[in-house]
């Protein structure tokens, strides 16, 4: 009777596993496919990691799909396919756990509330997208510490209403009148320059040129806030703009192996001081 069990068993993991990464008899892939590390060798996963798993109609992507991060066991992205093309609600997480990013595709466009995230949990942006998928309405930037950085409002993809941004304690650091995309009256600039405020490090040094800036679907003002991503998916730039460049705000280095290295500080587009991280 074991001898019987044991072979039963046998044969159970092995349709088990025959089951799945199975093609149809047009040698598409159909059912349940688990991808690993040994499927996709150029992405730095170990052999037996999984990368990504889910189902396959004929070839197509369909239904939730799972993609892992370099362990093979933390969820890095769940989202819905129909016919091969990302559509309804997604999630990104951090590799802690933590939620990165949710949001809704349609039509391979961003549709409904982008809400992204820092590592701590904390909101980091919040916005809705329009059918056509660009923000629309009231967009809110965060500091890590859950206070408004910067909030405007956008009606066809230009800046419109009142454009504010804040201090990490609440305050008001300047806030415009936009119309149709311009600057139509200022309400309030408020001038941190003191006596102490510029360190002995000041220099001529330029923020980095920025030619195409990855903003990860947000609008990008070549004139106002942004935040900048690096190829790495990476905060790399982080303030106010002018001309299209990085004229108040923070760079941020990292090492080979995409440690956070230093931040460098800049104003009115010089080379300020080393920020803290």
């Amino acid at each position: 009777m074991k001898l019987l069990w044991s072979l039963w068993f046998c044969f159970a993991a092995y349709n088990t596993v025959h089951a799945q990464n199975a093609k149809d008899k047009d040698g598409k892939k159909h059912g349940t496919w688990v991808i690993r590390g040994k499927d996709k060798p150029n992405q730095g996963y170990a052999n037996d990691a999984v990368v990504e798993k889910g189902t396959y109609s004929h070839g197509r992507k369909t239904g939730i799909w799972l993609k892992f991060h370099k362990d093979g066991k933390t969820v890095k992205l769940k989202g819905n396919y129909v016919n091969n093309r990302p559509s309804g609600d997604y999630t990104r997480y951090y590799s802690n756990g933590n939620i990165k990013e949710s949001g809704t595709f349609s039509e391979e466009k961003q549709q409904g509330t982008l809400t992204k995230y820092y590592k701590n949990g904390q909101i980091s942006y919040q916005a809705n997208y329009s059918e056509q998928g660009k923000e629309s309405g009231t967009v809110k930037h965060y500091y890590e510490n859950g206070v408004v950085q910067a909030e405007y409002n956008l009606n066809e993809g230009k800046l419109n209403g009142t454009y504010k941004q804040y201090n990490e304690d609440g305050s008001v650091k300047f806030s415009y009148r936009m119309s149709d995309g311009k600057v139509a009256e200022t309400l309030k600039v408020t001038n941190s320059k003191n006596g102490d405020d510029f360190s002995p490090n000041d220099s001529n040094e330029k923020p980095p040129v920025v030619k195409n800036p990855i903003t990860k679907g947000v609008t990008f003002f070549p004139e106002g806030y942004n935040k900048v991503y690096n190829e790495n998916d990476e905060i790399w730039l982080d303030g106010n703009f002018k001309e299209g460049q990085l004229y108040d705000g923070k760079v941020y280095i990292y090492s080979s192996n995409g440690l956070l290295k230093q931040i460098k500080v800049f104003k009115e587009g010089k080379f300020h001081s080393m920020g803290q991280n």
